[in-house]
Order: C-alpha cells, then structure tokens, then sequence
C-alpha cells in the first residue's frame, strides 16, 4: 500500500498507526489510520493539528504537538465486514471517543520550575 506524505508510523500489538500530511483546497490537514497486520485500514481521523508525537495503546490513539493533545479511544471489532470497514473508514465522525486538549505553556513553565525547585 501506497501513502503520500507519511509522518509517523507506530505499533502496538498487531496493530500500527500512520499519520499522514494532505493538502485539499489549500488547507493542511493530517489523517491518523489505523492498519491491522496486514495492512487493512481500520478506522482513521483527520485533524488539523500537526502530530509531532504520536502513540498507539491498545485502545487509544494519542497524537501531540506543542500546544496541543488529541487523543482517540477507538473499538476493534473482529466481525466488522469488509464493506462495514470501508463505510467506518469513510464516515467523518466526531463522538465522544476524541478529545483535544490546548496547553498553556505558561503552566507548563510553571510546573517545570515548581518541580525543579522542590526537588
């Protein structure tokens, strides 16, 4: 299989996230797929924010950047049929599953400094 742009690749068990950069009508949006051992996509998600570390447990995907956190709890379903796949891969949907967190970098600065001078 054939990915334009890839970013990250990272495993877990018998499966790997990849993030992947897009350019559509002149926006920038990056996809996280989720692929089983045989390079079947699973589920996928596209965000706007630019994945500079991402992770994959075994039911959650986590992507970051410096002032963002976009996390991902996703199901694997082993009777999914193909054409289900297909339709979940393609269905943009936004549920209670995802979560995006801003961090300030003043309380980052904060804590740090907190940390450093108590111990």
């Amino acid at each position: 299989k054939y990915i334009l742009n890839v970013i990250s690749i990272t495993a877990y068990g018998e499966h790997c996230v990849i993030a992947s950069k897009s350019h559509e009508n002149g926006k920038t949006t990056w996809t996280l797929t989720i692929f089983n051992a045989i390079g079947t996509p699973l589920d996928s998600r596209t965000v706007e924010l630019e994945p500079v570390s991402v992770t994959l447990t075994s039911s959650c995907v986590i992507a970051a950047n410096q002032t963002t956190l976009y996390m991902w709890q996703y199901k694997m379903n082993k009777r999914l049929a193909a054409l289900d796949l297909a339709q979940a891969v393609s269905a943009k949907r936004k549920d209670k599953s995802e979560r995006l967190v801003h961090v300030t970098i003043l309380r980052a600065a904060r804590a740090r400094a907190a940390w450093t001078t108590r111990y």
